[in-house]
Order: C-alpha cells, then sequence, then structure tokens
C-alpha cells in the first residue's frame, strides 16, 4: 500500500459530480451567483461571487459520516494532506447522503496539526487534524439548508 490514495476515475466520478452539484445548490438558494468549475480542477470546485468577488470553494464527500449530526466517534474533521495545494477560501464536507455538510475556512483547515493514519486505501496518510471549532454544520430540512445546533457537536467544539 501506498502513503496516499492513487487516484480512482471510478471514485471521482461517484463523488466528486454529486458533491459540486450540492454545493452549488446550497449556495444558490442563499442567493450567490456560481460558477461551477466544469473541468478537473485540483485547485478548486467552483466559485461563489461575495462582496464584488469570487470565492474559490472546495466540495468533498465523506462515505463514513451516516446520518445527519457529526459521528460522535471522530473527534476532528480529517482532511487528506493532498488539500495543501488547494486554492479554495472555504472547504465543504458532505456527509454520505448528501442531507448535511460541515463548512469551514481553508486557511483553518491547511493551518492544522497533521497526523498519519491507516485507511483502507493506505498506509500511514498525512491528514490536517481540523478542529470542529472551525466549522459550521448544516443540515438538509425539507429541501432547505439549516444551520445545525447539534448538543453533540457544540459540547465537543467547547471541549477542543
Amino acid at each position: 500500500m501506498k502513503n496516499y490514495k492513487p487516484f480512482s476515475k471510478l471514485d471521482y466520478n461517484k463523488h466528486d459530480s454529486k458533491a459540486k452539484l450540492e454545493a452549488k445548490m446550497f449556495w444558490e438558494s442563499n442567493g450567490y451567483n456560481v460558477d461551477l468549475q466544469d473541468t478537473d480542477s485540483y485547485t478548486y470546485d467552483l466559485k461563489i461571487f461575495f462582496n464584488n468577488t469570487w470565492i474559490k470553494v472546495e466540495a468533498e464527500h465523506k462515505t463514513p459520516w451516516k446520518g445527519k449530526s457529526w459521528p460522535v466517534y471522530y473527534p476532528t474533521v480529517d482532511v487528506p494532506y493532498r488539500k495543501h495545494k488547494n486554492a479554495s477560501e472555504l472547504y465543504m464536507l458532505f456527509n454520505n447522503n448528501y442531507d448535511a455538510f460541515c463548512l469551514a475556512k481553508m486557511r483553518d483547515v491547511q493551518s492544522s496539526n497533521r497526523h498519519e493514519k491507516d485507511t483502507i486505501y493506505t498506509i500511514n496518510e498525512l491528514f490536517f487534524n481540523v478542529k470542529l471549532k472551525h466549522f459550521i454544520f448544516f443540515e438538509k430540512i425539507n429541501n432547505n439548508w439549516i444551520k445545525t445546533e447539534d448538543k453533540m457537536v457544540n459540547n465537543r467544539i467547547n471541549k477542543n
């Protein structure tokens, strides 16, 4: 095994497009103009127009995140270290069903502590270990995105 997950076109097609579309729908539903990056880009997935400027956004999908609440067994959000090259200002991570996500500033992600861990694909892959306090959590209720007031998350954020 390698210390990073090799690129998989199958995984990319399965997850990346859906995450981008969900992110686009979220920002548009909140009144933003959105420019979807429709070519493969390692620097950002879409841009939103905010305060007369374009802000780059990275949208990801986390299959193990089941349900709308952030799993209690994840004390942090682990983001692959390969995102250190990402030029986005914002980072969005969707759950398995695309009915919840968390949002953080990419600078908070990229300035977080790093650690190595084994995954089902890799051994000793490097990840950013991002504290929950850097994220805002949302869930989809009746097809509307609502900021989550999750007591479990808030309790863990206050401890970190």
